[in-house]
C-alpha cells in the first residue's frame, strides 16, 4: 500500500493521487487477507483503513453484501457493518460538532421497497425517541420522492424532515458527506449491531427499559378512511376479523439471493379454507404478475386490483395477523402492531415479539441429518438468505408441504389467540431467548432449537 497509509499520518499530507491510489489498493488488500481465513488480521485492516479513509466507507457496504451472499459469513458481514456505522456516525460527528450541520439522509433508494421504507422510519423513530438523534433527519430531493407506497409518506414526515426543493437540493447534496445519516444499519452498543431489520430484537431490553413501544407505528384516520371507502365495494367492514395474506412471488424484486423466500401459492389453498371456515375473511394483496388463487367466499384477492396505496398499509396494520412471506408487508405488519405469522424462514437467529415462524429445514447432502440452529450458528450463516450458500455447504432445503402450511395455519391462529402452541413457547423461552426469539415457532420448528 501507499506510504500514506498509516495511522499517525496527518491527512494533510497526502496528496490528491496517493489518496485515490490507497483505495485502489485496498481491494487487493481486502481480497489478499481474506483469502487468508484470519479473520482478526481481516478486521483490524478494516478498521484501520477507515478511521483514515472515512469517505470510502461504501466499500463496506459491498464487503458486507459479498460475505453475506457469496462467502457466507454473517459474523465478518455484520463486523463490517459495525465499521461502517462507527465511521458513519463519526464522520457526522463532525459536521455536528464543528459546523452545526444538520443530519442528511444519503441515499433516498430504500423509498422504494416498502419494507425497507418501514424497517428504516421505525429505526429512526426508535433513535429520536432514544435521544440517540437530536431532530429529524433530512430527506431531500429534486423532484417528488419515488416511494414504493406513496400513502406511507405521513408515516414518514413523524420521523424524517422532508424537503422537496429544486434550488435547496444541491445545498443538502453537499452537506451529506460531512453531515450523513444511514437508517440501513445500526449500532446501539458494542454488542448491538447489524441490519435495521434487525434493530428490534436486538435492542429489545433497551426499548422496552425506556417505555419506547416496539411496534411504533400507528394507522392515521386518512389512512383508514381512504382504505375503507375502496375495502367496501368488496365487503369488508371496518369491523371485520380478517387475515391478510402475502406470498412472495418473482416480478417485483427479483434478487438471486432471495429466491428461497418465494412460495407457490396453491400450495397455501387449504390454509385460506381453514381461515375462512374458522369466520375470518382472508384478503390477498401482492402484484400483477401473482399466481392467481381460486375464488372463495370470504377471500378477496386483490393482487389484480388498481387500489389506493392506503389499501395495503390499512390491511397490514390492521389485520388480527398478517400470514405469509417474510417480505415488505411483514414489515409493515410487524411495525404496526400486527401479529406476523411467517412461512418458510430462512434466517435462523432472532424474532421480534408477535412473531411466530415457520421455518424450511435444511438437511446435509452427504449424511441426510436434518441441521438444528446450532449448524447454522456454528458456520456462521445463522442470517444467511442466499441460495449459492447453502449449495456451496451442501445443504439441502425441504420445503414445506401443503399439509405442513396448513398445520401453520392452524398453529398460528392458536399462537395468535394464545391457545396451546402459545403455551409451548412460553415453556421454551430460555432457549428461544438464546437466539434472541422474543416470538414463537411452530411444532416442526421447535425441535431445530435442541
Amino acid at each position: 500500500m501507499n506510504k500514506a497509509f498509516k495511522p499517525e499520518t496527518a491527512v494533510s499530507e497526502i496528496g490528491g493521487i496517493a489518496y485515490y491510489n490507497d483505495g485502489v489498493v485496498f481491494q487487493n488488500i481486502f481480497s489478499m487477507l481474506n483469502s487468508s481465513a484470519n479473520s482478526k488480521e481481516l478486521l483490524d485492516y478494516l478498521e484501520n483503513f477507515f478511521s483514515i479513509y472515512p469517505f470510502q466507507r461504501m466499500d463496506l457496504l459491498s464487503i458486507y453484501f459479498h460475505f453475506m451472499t457469496t462467502v457466507g459469513n454473517s459474523k465478518l458481514a455484520y463486523e463490517a457493518i459495525r465499521i461502517f456505522v462507527e465511521t458513519t456516525e463519526r464522520l457526522a460527528h463532525i459536521g455536528a460538532n464543528q459546523f452545526n450541520a444538520p443530519l442528511v439522509v444519503e441515499h433516498n433508494g430504500f423509498l422504494q421497497r416498502i419494507g425497507e421504507a418501514v424497517d428504516q422510519a421505525a429505526l429512526t423513530h426508535c433513535y429520536l425517541k432514544l435521544g440517540k438523534l437530536k431532530s429529524k433527519p433530512i430527506i431531500y430531493s429534486a423532484n417528488p420522492l419515488k416511494l414504493a407506497n406513496k400513502a406511507f409518506l405521513p408515516y414518514l414526515e413523524d420521523c424524517f424532515e422532508i424537503i422537496i426543493n429544486p434550488s435547496l437540493a444541491n445545498y443538502f447534496k453537499s452537506i451529506g458527506p460531512i453531515s450523513p445519516y444511514q437508517p440501513g444499519f445500526f449500532k446501539l452498543s458494542e454488542t448491538q449491531y447489524g441490519h435495521n431489520g434487525n434493530f428490534f430484537f436486538k435492542c429489545r431490553e433497551d426499548l422496552s427499559s425506556k417505555g419506547i413501544s416496539l411496534q411504533p407505528f400507528e394507522l392515521k384516520g386518512i389512512t383508514v378512511e381512504k382504505a375503507m371507502e375502496f375495502l367496501k365495494s368488496y365487503g369488508l367492514s371496518l369491523g371485520d376479523e380478517f387475515v391478510v395474506l402475502h406470498l412472495r412471488e418473482v416480478g417485483y424484486f427479483d434478487g438471486a439471493h432471495h429466491q428461497l423466500r418465494n412460495a407457490t401459492p396453491q400450495e397455501f389453498m387449504d390454509s385460506v379454507d381453514y381461515f375462512l371456515n374458522q369466520g375470518l375473511k382472508v384478503v390477498r394483496i401482492g402484484h400483477s404478475k401473482m399466481t392467481p388463487m381460486s375464488e372463495r367466499s370470504g377471500f378477496i384477492d386483490l393482487t389484480r386490483v388498481e387500489k389506493p396505496d392506503e389499501v395495503d398499509l390499512f390491511l397490514c396494520g390492521k389485520a388480527k395477523f398478517y400470514f405469509g412471506s417474510g417480505s415488505g408487508p411483514a414489515s409493515l405488519a410487524l411495525n404496526f402492531g400486527v401479529p406476523c405469522c411467517e412461512a418458510r424462514r430462512i434466517e435462523v437467529h432472532g424474532a421480534r415479539e408477535n412473531h411466530f415462524v415457520q421455518n424450511i429445514h435444511f438437511r446435509e447432502k452427504k449424511s441426510g441429518t436434518t441441521l438444528k440452529f446450532e449448524h447454522f450458528w456454528n458456520n456462521d450463516v445463522e442470517h444467511i438468505q442466499a441460495p449459492a450458500i447453502f449449495k456451496k455447504l451442501d445443504w439441502l432445503p425441504a420445503f414445506p408441504t401443503a399439509e405442513e402450511n396448513l398445520r401453520f395455519a392452524k398453529e398460528s391462529l392458536e399462537y395468535v389467540t394464545k391457545g396451546e402452541i402459545f403455551k409451548i413457547n412460553e415453556s421454551c423461552k430460555a432457549q428461544l431467548e438464546k437466539y434472541e426469539i422474543w416470538g414463537g415457532m411452530s411444532s416442526e420448528s421447535l425441535p431445530l432449537l435442541y
